[in-house]
This record gives C-alpha cells, structure tokens and sequence, in this order.
C-alpha cells in the first residue's frame, strides 16, 4: 500500500477521533497535541487505525508516536513486513520439493 495512500487514511482518522478539521492534519502534527486531545481519543485513534490497517499498536509503543508521520511510519513498515511474509508464505506453499528419482526411477 503506498505511503500517501495510508497517510490520507491516518489523518483522517485522527481528524474524526480527535474532532479537527483533516486539512490541520499534517505529517508534522504532533501525536498528543492536536488541540490537546486526551489519551482516550489518542488510544481510539490507535485502535481504530489497528483495525483499519490489521497492524499492532502495542498500548506500550504509545509514546514512540511523536507525530503522525510517526504513526504513519510505524504502520507503512508493518504493512510492507506483511507483505513480504505474504509473498514467502504464498511462495512455500506452491513449493514442490524435487525429488530425485535416480537412473531404476525409484526415490532415494
């Protein structure tokens, strides 16, 4: 997923959790000061973004997220993971080991 794509998604949760307008959202906006929201509405924003992105935001990660583009860092680097995790899962699974059959066509 680009990273644009994921920004635009991030500040418009954080506008909708912490009732500001999308465009005071910037990739600069410090994290616990959008007009001073609280931590509730900074746990929602975290817990909304989990479920919207299938990433983790460990509670104990909180204060790690300095800005959004901290957040919006955070969860780019998750996705890509899982995509490669993905890839090398799907690519396992079509495996099909080569078995050498020797010269009589029996197994070894």
């Amino acid at each position: 997923m680009a990273v644009n794509i994921v920004y635009k998604q991030i500040k418009e949760v954080v506008a909708a959790e912490c009732d500001v307008p999308v465009k005071d959202v910037t990739i600069k906006t410090p994290f616990m000061g959008i007009k001073g929201p609280s931590y509730f509405e900074c746990m929602g924003v975290l817990y909304t973004l989990e479920h919207t992105f299938h990433v983790s935001l460990p509670e104990a990660d909180f204060y790690k997220y300095k800005t959004v583009g901290d957040l919006t860092n955070c969860i780019v680097r998750q996705l890509k993971n899982a995509e490669q995790n993905s890839a090398l899962s799907q690519a396992y699974t079509n495996y099909t080991p080569f078995i050498y059959k020797g010269h009589n066509g029996q197994s070894k």
